[in-house]
């Protein structure tokens, strides 16, 4: 008798699971709105049972909602909550767009009862708004379910605040960061309320990662307390104008912070925060001088200085693993300021001696002001005195997010000679000057 031809669902599983790895966009590191190999993995599903089987988690790592209507939503509800092994095979969830309106069906709502029932979360207010029902009940439930989530990202969270988030009831263990898409908000900046964030800082205690929007409604006190942030490496503030004190209060409870990032752009929304100033920032991280590793600040053209006085933060010499740092001019102007109060002296050569702990590998400077000339050749003098023994690279530039910066001539003038003597230290520097000089 002539044995059946072969067939695809005849391969061995391991073949098979490299297929579903190689289609899937998050285990393939795609985009999670890539549904070309989403839809491929659906149709082999239904070949047979064995590919059901084994490439049907690979279907359910990543669900993206693009403004389909409820219905779709209902179905990926259904199938987790028939199948729990499909709910934690979920890693991301994005929705990139509101859902569209339509009706529900008797059916529909009894099932969503249900859920709610049996997951303990309460039933939404009798003047809830039917429309609030229908666009974010169902979501709120899938992000219950998926509680072996690895990435959410911030369109989601603010679709969950219809009457009450489920992250106040869930545990994410796996959770590694929220994330920004460029398309959320308006403009520069997109907003979350505070108390949307709360609950994923108290439901994912093993966040590594965090690149928030800006962030309002945070008021300190009042019995409002962070969750400490063990497991928090990353902090990034760059499309974003956070309040002082919740910047404050976040790294407060950063045990572990390497990385920070804060583009101050206080123009761009004049009236949201004006007690921002440079120094405050600095002395803020202050709380984090043990472990950060990575600093990225710039302060816009209109960021005040800070009130300057005896014992205000002058150097960032207490960084003890600060090993990288990006900022621009108004940054260390700030800086230098503090400490010729607090020197008795304006001499920026030894201010630069002064600047920085010896762990400094990487230096660069955004739109600096000629009157840091001085201490970039202490800076390569100290290189070879053994004062800066691990600095390797610097770099002086327009600012990539403002490009607004018109060097002096001054600068160009002092090139050669600023690219002798750090040749001479071991130390690379680049230039990039704009062509016009005023």
């Amino acid at each position: 008798m002539a044995s059946s031809p072969p067939s695809l669902g005849c391969l061995p599983v391991e073949l098979l699971t490299q297929l579903g790895s190689y289609l899937c966009p998050h285990c393939a590191g795609r985009p999670s709105y890539d549904s070309q190999g989403q839809e491929s993995l659906s149709r082999l599903t239904r070949i047979c049972r064995r590919l059901r089987d084994i490439l049907q988690p690979f279907v359910f790592h990543s669900f993206t909602h693009i403004g389909e209507a409820p219905p779709r939503l209902l179905s990926f509800l259904y199938a987790i909550a028939a199948r729990p092994e499909l709910a934690q095979a979920v890693t991301t969830i994005a929705v990139s767009q509101p859902q569209a309106g339509t009706e529900f069906t008797d059916h529909d709502r009894r099932l969503l009862e249900q859920y709610l029932a049996c997951l303990r979360l309460p039933y939404p207010p009798t003047n809830w708004p039917v429309n609030e029902y229908k666009r974010n009940s169902i979501l709120e439930i899938i992000v219950f379910y998926c509680q072996r989530l690895e990435t959410l990202d911030f369109v989601t969270l603010y679709h969950l605040n219809s009457y009450q988030n489920p992250l106040h009831h869930a545990s994410f263990t796996r959770l590694r960061g929220p994330s920004m898409p460029t398309s959320f908000g308006l403009g520069v900046q997109s907003y979350l309320e505070y108390d949307i964030l709360a609950p994923v800082l108290g439901a994912a205690r093993t966040l590594k990662s965090l690149a928030l929007p800006t962030i309002t409604g945070f008021k300190p006190g009042n019995g409002v307390r962070l969750p400490v942030m063990r497991s928090l490496r990353v902090l990034n503030f760059r499309a974003s104008l956070p309040a002082l004190s919740f910047v404050q209060a976040l790294l407060a409870h950063c045990t572990q912070l390497q990385k920070f990032t804060l583009h101050l752009r206080l123009q761009v929304n004049q009236e949201r925060d004006r007690s921002w100033t440079v120094l405050d920032a600095f002395a803020a991280l202050l709380y984090v001088k043990d472990t950060l590793q990575e600093l990225t600040f710039e302060a816009s053209l209109d960021t005040p200085f800070g009130e300057l006085n005896q014992g205000c933060i002058s150097t960032l010499t207490q960084f003890k693993q600060l090993r990288s740092l990006k900022v621009n001019g108004r940054c260390l102007r700030a800086l230098s300021q503090s400490w010729t109060l607090n020197s008795g002296t304006a001499d920026m050569s030894l201010f630069a001696t002064q600047l920085l702990p010896p762990t400094i590998t990487n230096l660069t400077i955004w739109d600096p002001h000629a009157s840091l000339i001085p201490a970039l050749f202490s800076f390569a003098r100290e290189k070879v005195s053994g004062q800066y023994p691990h600095l390797t690279t610097v770099l002086v530039a327009a600012s990539p997010t403002s490009r607004i910066w018109m060097p002096r001539s001054d600068w160009a003038e002092h090139r050669d000679q600023l690219e002798e003597e750090f040749e001479k230290a071991g130390v690379t520097i680049s230039l990039n000057l704009p062509n016009a000089f005023p």
